[in-house]
């Protein structure tokens, strides 16, 4: 057994050519093709529409944006305009008044001149 096995391996490793065919045959022609030609029809491109899309949604996205500054500035005007009025309030509210003198009702102030005795008091 191991003496065919070492046969076919000998047998194996030898060279064999080959017949050659290739000079005996005919030459390859390629065959004309039956299918009509490919017709090219119109076609869209994703970035073209994808690129749309975008524009539209910038859009979008600009005029809520701009919405949103307008009112920002909206409640910020208010609220400065809320701010003065309640200044001017807590200035009208803080401007002095007299009091109301209601002893002088009952027994009214009458101004006289100081006396000569009174006036060495002071000086004492």
């Amino acid at each position: 057994r191991l003496r065919a096995a070492e046969e076919d391996l000998r047998k194996s490793r030898e060279f064999h050519a080959r017949s050659a065919d290739v000079v005996h045959k005919q030459k390859f022609v390629p065959a004309k093709s039956t299918k009509p030609l490919t017709e090219v029809s119109a076609y869209e491109i994703r970035s073209e529409k994808r690129a749309e899309e975008r524009r539209k949604w910038e859009a979008a996205a600009a005029a809520a944006r701009a919405d949103r500054e307008r009112q920002q500035r909206q409640a910020e005007i208010e609220k400065l305009k809320r701010e003065a009025e309640e200044i001017a309030a807590l200035r009208k509210s803080m401007v002095p008044h007299a009091r109301p003198a209601t002893v002088l009702k009952a027994k009214p102030f009458k101004p006289q001149l100081a006396s000569a005795r009174s006036a060495t008091c002071t000086k004492a």
